[in-house]
């Protein structure tokens, strides 16, 4: 057997479940910063802020920083004013992360970047999903409704 013709899965740790919806770019920056989680807390909040970046690079937003382009989504009504607050406090983590002047994170942190970055990629991306899945099985029930209340004024009209 040809050392290259092996595949290797990862069984631990297991890779965080992206939110569904995401971009490509988005789940796969996503799932590079989970890769890094329980290794580095500097680390994974600098992959965190790269997936702000990559929402602002997708969603087209303005502005020469990160927070100026975040905020430009809160103003074209993409980002509600809150998660502008809690994007404000990723950015702030991520930039303590990227450098070592600013201090140190731990891993007690950890739970606050996942919320954080969670929170805005639901918002932008699986909510909407969410709410068009929603549509298109509600739409089929009304579908479907409509063609049995047809199939059965047919039916009546048969007995008479």
């Amino acid at each position: 057997m040809d050392v290259n013709e092996i595949e290797y899965t990862n069984l631990y740790p297991k890779d965080e479940e992206c939110p569904r919806g995401l971009p490509s770019k988005i789940e796969s920056g996503y799932q590079a910063a989970q890769r890094v989680r329980n290794i580095d807390a500097n680390a994974y909040a600098v992959l965190l802020g790269r997936v702000l970046d990559l929402v602002c690079d997708d969603r087209n937003a303005t502005g020469d920083t990160l927070d100026k382009r975040l905020k430009s989504l809160s103003k074209r009504g993409e980002i509600p004013e809150k998660l502008i607050d809690v994007s404000s406090g990723l950015r702030k983590l991520r930039n303590i992360g990227a450098h070592a002047d600013l201090g140190e994170l731990s891993s007690d942190v950890l739970p606050v970047l996942d919320g954080l970055t969670r929170a805005i990629l639901e918002y932008v991306y699986f909510a909407p999903l969410l709410i068009e899945e929603t549509e298109k099985r509600l739409d089929k029930l009304k579908k479907k409704k409509a063609k049995n209340t047809l199939k059965n004024d047919t039916t009546d009209h048969l007995k008479e």
